[in-house]
C-alpha cells in the first residue's frame, strides 16, 4: 500500500496537483499506520486483536476461550477469527499459530501427577 501511494504521489506531482495528490496523501498515511502498528498482539494468557490505529478491537483468554488452528485459521469457540494475512508479516503468523497450537495441547492434556503423589498413593 505504501509503495503503490508513493507512486500515485510521484504521478500526480509529476503531472500537476489534483484529486490523485489527495488520493496518493491519505494511502501514504493508511499504509504507514500498517507498518507501524501490530495487528495482534499475544501473551500467555491473552490474544488481542488490534485495528489499525492500534486500538484493541477483540480480546480472547486462552483460558476461557477455546482456541485451536484448522487448516491455517485461527478458531475461537468454533468461529473463525478474520485476521487479515495480507497485513501480517507471515513469520509472525507463524509464530501465533504455534503460540496457540501450544497453548491448546497444554490445555487438552491432564496435569502429570509428581513422583511424591505417585509414591504415596502407592503406600496407601
Amino acid at each position: 500500500m505504501t509503495a503503490c501511494s508513493l507512486f500515485i504521489l510521484g504521478v500526480s506531482l509529476y503531472t500537476g496537483p489534483n484529486i490523485s495528490t489527495f488520493t496518493g496523501i491519505i494511502l501514504l498515511i493508511v499504509g504507514i499506520m500498517y507498518l507501524v502498528n501490530p495487528a495482534f498482539v499475544y501473551d500467555d494468557e491473552e490474544l488481542e486483536l488490534k485495528n489499525l490505529y492500534g486500538m484493541t478491537m477483540r480480546r480472547y483468554s486462552f483460558d476461557t476461550d477455546q482456541m485451536e488452528v484448522r487448516d491455517g485459521r485461527i478458531y475461537a469457540n468454533g468461529k473463525k477469527i478474520r485476521v487479515a494475512g495480507w497485513v501480517l508479516v507471515p513469520s509472525e503468523y507463524k509464530d501465533l499459530l504455534d503460540h496457540i497450537q501450544s497453548n491448546s495441547n497444554s490445555a487438552q492434556t491432564p496435569p502429570r501427577k509428581g513422583a511424591e503423589d505417585i509414591l504415596d498413593n502407592g503406600i496407601q
